[in-house]
C-alpha cells in the first residue's frame, strides 16, 4: 500500500518554533496542549495517534459526545485516564 506523507503548513525547525499551532487537535501531545516547550517527541506522539486512527478507524482521544470542537482540558483528562 503506497503511503504519502504531507505537510499541511504547521511544520517548524527543532530549534526555531515560529508558529503556535504545530499539531492537529486530535493528535496533540500533552506538552503542546499545556503550551509548554516541545521537541521531536511531539512528532512521535502524533505518529502513534495517527497509527491508532489508521488501524482502528477511531481517534485515540475522541471528541466528548455532544460537542463539535476539541477541548484541550478534556483532551488532557483523556490522556491521563
Amino acid at each position: 500500500m503506497p503511503v504519502t506523507i504531507v505537510d499541511l503548513g504547521s511544520a517548524c525547525l527543532v530549534d526555531l518554533h515560529f508558529c503556535g499551532l504545530i499539531q492537529t487537535s486530535p493528535y496533540c501531545c500533552p506538552e503542546v496542549l499545556l503550551r509548554a516547550d516541545y521537541g521531536p517527541g511531539a512528532d512521535i506522539w502524533s505518529t502513534a495517534c495517527t497509527a491508532y486512527n489508521l488501524a482502528t478507524g477511531h481517534y485515540l482521544f475522541p471528541l466528548h459526545s455532544g460537542t463539535s470542537r476539541w477541548d484541550d482540558e478534556e483532551h488532557l483528562m483523556q490522556i491521563v485516564i
